[in-house]
């Protein structure tokens, strides 16, 4: 059974929740935040992270946090909706351990490259983790697709879709498209070494020879 993608929607929901209790449940108007959310205060409260902060606060604990915390009910419900789908499917085939060390890794590296380059903002979202679970995607695709007969095509033509929408998306004003190109790219990165299936060539004499082994 999975576990991992469970404990991050827990995790998440509920960092959403104690952000909305330091504020008393109330939402922001939506002329301020129109992601229906909390003040940037309350997230800066709860773990959210600034450029000022990491880099001249030193408080680089932030970039772990910030990554289960969300602007508001819709930043929210697309990142779930998103791990959900993807993580999920991960799991499955490659177990907990594999998707969590991918998921975590792109979520720092996209914080770190936000840290860096994003000045003046107040960052928060798991949306750098999960785009390194859709560039693992990528990955196991690219590098397993002999395993997946009669799926290719399908499977290619919905890569390419997301691909498109979700590029789209990070090109839009007030959404960090450091967290999302980073993590993508750590995501490609792991995958390829970590999300290899196990695969075999017949022998000449009719035995069956390890061909690749998984990591």
């Amino acid at each position: 059974s999975t576990w991992f993608w469970k404990l991050m929607m827990l995790a998440n929901v509920t960092m959403f929740v104690l952000t909305m209790r330091r504020n008393a449940y109330e939402f922001e108007p939506v002329r301020t935040n129109p992601l229906l959310g909390p003040p940037t205060t309350a997230l800066i409260d709860v773990g959210a992270q600034t450029q000022e902060l990491v880099l001249e606060g030193r408080q680089y604990w932030r970039m772990l946090s910030s990554m289960f915390l969300h602007a508001g009910l819709i930043h929210l419900g697309t990142n779930m909706a998103a791990l959900y789908s993807l993580g999920r499917e991960l799991e499955q085939r490659f177990g907990a351990l594999r998707v969590a060390l991918i998921y975590f890794a792109s979520g720092l590296w996209g914080s770190a490259l936000s840290a860096i380059f994003i000045a003046d903002w107040v960052c928060v979202g798991a949306s750098g983790a999960v785009f390194g679970l859709f560039g693992a995607v990528w990955a196991d695709f690219v590098q397993n697709c002999r395993a997946r007969k009669g799926e290719r095509v399908s499977m290619l033509s919905q890569l390419v879709a997301n691909t498109v929408v979700n590029v789209a998306i990070s090109l839009l004003p007030l959404i960090n498209a450091f967290a999302h190109f980073g993590g993508f790219v750590c995501g490609v990165l792991l995958g390829l070494n970590l999300l290899v299936l196990r695969r075999y060539r017949r022998n000449r004499d009719g035995t069956r020879g390890e061909e690749t082994g998984a990591l």
